[in-house]
């Protein structure tokens, strides 16, 4: 390859090029603060739910729906609460982008 066509050489001198480190920065711990405040949120929902008295049941939605096949309603419903918390879960313990790089 001749010099004028290589990107490396400027008129008649080379272009210095610097080695890139191959060493990552250790990265920084970090206190995750979704391990404390999850619980306490969930306990503090929990702590008002207790002192409320709802206003109707499950059995009155159902009755409002015209639901059919109770059963497999209630367990239709169960499923996505279920698919939801996993959900939730993963996303809160999910290491952030910050921590990645």
């Amino acid at each position: 390859m001749r010099p004028q066509n290589n990107p490396r050489f400027s008129g008649n001198r080379p272009i210095s090029i610097r080695p890139r480190s191959s060493r990552k920065p250790k990265p920084k711990w970090r206190f995750r603060w979704a391990f404390v405040l999850v619980p306490a949120a969930v306990f503090l929902a929990l702590w008002i739910i207790s002192g409320i008295e709802p206003a109707g049941t499950w059995d009155d939605l159902m009755d409002f729906m015209k639901v059919r096949n109770r059963q497999r309603y209630t367990l239709l419903a169960c499923l996505g609460l279920v698919i939801v918390a996993i959900v939730a879960t993963a996303r809160v313990l999910r290491p952030s982008e910050d921590d990645q790089e």
